[in-house]
């Protein structure tokens, strides 16, 4: 089975039929307003950033954790990425199961706010 090819208009449609319920619709829009906060706080506080950010937590305490403030905005890409696939599996699962596509877009949500908050505690701490 080949899968469907991935389009603008594709996914639109797929949005919309997602939007249809008002649960899948409120977990859409808070993932689209944390992801395009997310890029409004980078755009605002760009100049302002020192060269290097600290953004690998996980490492060592230092120097280690520090990355060019450029990497900052994988934040928001990898979240809209995150949101793309919670769509797509939650716009074929919802014929099936609408409970499962409900929690799916909710997922995306609770990524995209927790990315947010992310964003905004290391870019809080730089300026």
């Amino acid at each position: 089975m080949k899968p469907a090819k991935l389009t603008f208009y594709s996914l639109k449609r797929e949005i919309d039929e997602l939007s249809l319920d008002p649960t899948v619709k409120l977990g859409l829009r808070l993932a689209f307003i944390a992801i395009g906060l997310q890029l409004i706080i980078l755009a605002i506080s760009w100049h302002r950033l020192p060269p290097e950010t600290p953004l690998l937590y996980s490492r060592a305490y230092g120097d280690a954790q520090l990355v060019r403030s450029f990497w900052l905005w994988t934040l928001p890409l990898i979240t809209l990425l995150l949101e793309l696939v919670s769509i797509r599996l939650a716009a074929k699962a919802q014929a099936e199961d609408k409970l499962w596509s409900q929690i799916l877009s909710w997922v995306g949500a609770i990524v995209a706010l927790m990315g947010l908050v992310t964003l905004a505690k290391i870019i809080d701490l730089m300026i």
